[in-house]
């Protein structure tokens, strides 16, 4: 039903946050059986590009009376979903499992993978939001992170995704995941340019301003932001910035982040390693030494206890 090309209206009309659209609606020309239908590249389909991976498929209703609008918390459980099995060239053969009801497809990644956490913001009035993440270990000094930013329904559009970053901290192999649009859409699909700086990492699309059709986040869609950092993991938050104007400017959802660089304390020349010349450092004000960098343990004096702490700690920071 709701893949019969003739009937089937253009999502860009409806406003998610108010349930509201136009009747009747634009009917721009289309041709090909993928028009005006859910549409993925091949690549990513494909059982030779995605071995191991799984598939699942979702779909949403948006109602004036059952609309964040209406009534906050009632429209943030309109999406269901469901496994499907594909063939070797992408398409679908099967479905594996009963409709998971009153739940978004990016709620199955902790069913499936206990180390993802996927959290959720409702915003009073205009929606909810789902962020996901994942992290690996290396295990050569270095992390990677994975975010997946879900909008369910939120009109205004989420047009930048920050992560807060310290500035000791390497990033590397940044990469987006995004949407094409087609069948008429007037969404651009330029990707999302990534831009480190001033203890953040940010990606973001054109402002509203300068381009209302700019590649916003919008609503039933969901983007991919990743990165490999020099350091783990802590508890934090990462901030979504809305796209269209409004009194709330960005939403701070809570997820892992890299963690700065652990101190170095017997690193007392600041060198980035402990070494002889820290050892120089720590022997040349032994004794009475207040508030001296080589008082590792901060006893007042430099004696074999910050000796002992200096030796402990040899090697790179």
């Amino acid at each position: 039903m709701n893949g019969y090309q003739p009937d089937a209206g253009p999502k860009y009309q409806v406003n998610a946050s108010s349930g509201f659209f136009p009747w009747p609606p634009a009917n721009p020309g289309w041709s090909g059986v993928t028009a005006r239908r859910l549409r993925v590249l091949r690549s990513d389909v494909e059982v030779a590009f995605n071995f191991g991976a799984r598939f699942f498929v979702e779909g949403q209703y948006i109602h004036p009376e059952d609309s964040p609008e209406d009534d906050i918390g009632r429209s943030g459980n309109n999406a269901s979903y469901r496994e499907v099995v594909l063939a070797n060239d992408g398409s679908i053969t099967a479905y594996n499992g009963l409709t998971v009801q009153k739940k978004a497809a990016i709620e199955s990644w902790p069913v499936l993978d206990p180390q993802a956490v996927v959290n959720r913001a409702d915003i009073e009035g205009e929606g909810s939001l789902l962020v996901g993440h994942r992290v690996w270990d290396n295990g050569n000094g270095t992390w990677d992170y994975e975010y997946a930013v879900f909008n369910m329904n939120v009109d205004r559009s989420i047009g930048s995704f920050q992560v807060p970053v310290p500035d000791d901290v390497t990033i590397t192999n940044t990469g987006t995941h995004d949407v094409d649009y087609h069948s008429g859409e007037p969404y651009s699909g330029t990707d999302w340019p990534g831009a480190d700086g001033a203890g953040t990492f940010t990606w973001a699309t054109d402002s509203f301003i300068s381009n209302p059709n700019a590649n916003a986040i919008r609503w039933a869609t969901l983007y991919n932001f990743r990165f490999t950092a020099s350091a783990p993991p802590v508890d934090g938050h990462v901030s979504l910035g809305f796209f269209k104007p409004g009194v709330l400017t960005a939403v701070d959802v809570a997820a892992k982040v890299p963690a700065a660089a652990a101190p170095c304390p017997a690193d007392v020349d600041e060198s980035g390693e402990v070494d002889f010349g820290d050892l120089l450092a720590l022997l040349s004000v032994w004794g009475s030494c207040p508030g001296c960098a080589a008082d590792l343990d901060e006893s007042g004096n430099v004696d074999f206890s910050d000796l002992l702490a200096l030796l402990a700690a040899w090697g790179p920071c």
